[in-house]
């Protein structure tokens, strides 16, 4: 999250005003809380080959740098239930008995 705005700066007549204490302290516990939650935040190790020239030899040599990115989001359990209320019933269903036991509403046919 390195494009975020930086941390909010006080200045000493700010900080010593008794009227923006409270304001001041929120802010700082707001800031506390968000940089906690971004170091839980799941990393995952890449690795990276680079080819390096030696200039005085002309051997190409191979390096691994490893960079640290987060994870990608986990796909929302809302969206699976949507697309799975949005699927026909079974074949063999028809609404009211037999093996579906009325789970789906019957088709009209």
């Amino acid at each position: 999250m390195s494009k975020r705005s930086p941390r909010l700066l006080f200045t000493d007549e700010e900080l010593a005003a008794p009227e923006l204490k409270k304001a001041i302290r929120k802010a700082d516990r707001r800031i506390k809380k968000l940089e906690n939650a971004e170091a839980k935040i799941p990393k995952k190790t890449l690795k990276k080959k680079q080819r390096v020239v030696d200039p005085k030899t002309g051997t190409v040599t191979t390096r691994l740098s490893f960079e640290e990115v987060d994870k990608k989001r986990p796909p929302s359990k809302l969206t699976h239930a949507l697309r799975d209320a949005a699927r026909p019933p079974p074949a063999g269903c028809n609404g009211g008995g037999g093996r579906c036991m009325g789970l789906h509403p019957p088709q009209n046919t």
